[in-house]
């Protein structure tokens, strides 16, 4: 939702300048008070609080990844193929400004008797998807790896069991040990009576 009331996408009647109806990318699940399936609003993602918006790219370059101006997710099909959200989510939290990464939940492992943690049935075609996205993005992160530690960015594995190597395994209570929050620091005198 944008701005608390209502989605960036508004089912109302907005229209191009040439008079069509600007369309989102066919979905043709949501409809709005117009009966129209997903029209654009022409507010923009700047246009709400709080909200950032990034361009994406699908061409993966590990000597250019941390310091390139759009978000790599891996690369197009056309390249190779293997794209996901966890290089978009590593991405962004550099862009943050985090130096310590700890991964949970990163096993890089699914079976036909074990796909996800929750229940969830997968074909054997998705499970042999799934593997060859483990492999894809494995080779990348190892890839990154003298990057992410010449950029000073530690990222730990902390997925028992986790078939991703590219990235030392740290059991999670040392790592959380490892980041822990310095407290000490007092607030007296940060106000002043006056």
């Amino acid at each position: 939702m944008g701005g608390g009331n209502r989605p960036v996408w508004d089912h109302g009647e907005e229209v191009a300048s040439d008079g069509a109806r600007v369309m989102s990318h066919g979905d043709e699940g949501t409809r709005g008070k117009s009966g129209q399936a997903g029209a654009f609003s022409r507010e923009r993602v700047r246009d709400f609080p709080n909200v950032v918006g990034y361009r994406r790219n699908d061409a993966f370059c590990p000597e250019d990844w941390l310091w390139e101006d759009t978000v790599n997710r891996g690369n197009h099909q056309s390249r190779g193929g293997g794209r996901s959200v966890m290089l978009a989510a590593l991405r962004l939290i550099w862009l943050l400004g985090y130096r310590r990464v700890c991964l949970v939940g990163c096993d890089f492992a699914m079976a036909a008797d074990r796909r996800y943690w929750f229940p969830e049935q997968r074909r054997d075609a998705a499970v042999r998807n799934k593997q060859q996205s483990y492999r894809l993005l494995s080779r990348c992160f190892a890839a990154l790896r003298p990057h992410f530690d010449a950029a000073g960015l530690r990222v730990w594995n902390c997925t028992s069991g986790s078939r991703l190597e590219a990235f030392p395994h740290v059991d999670l209570a040392r790592a959380l040990d490892a980041v822990g929050v310095d407290t000490s620091a007092s607030t007296e005198g940060m106000y002043v009576a006056r």
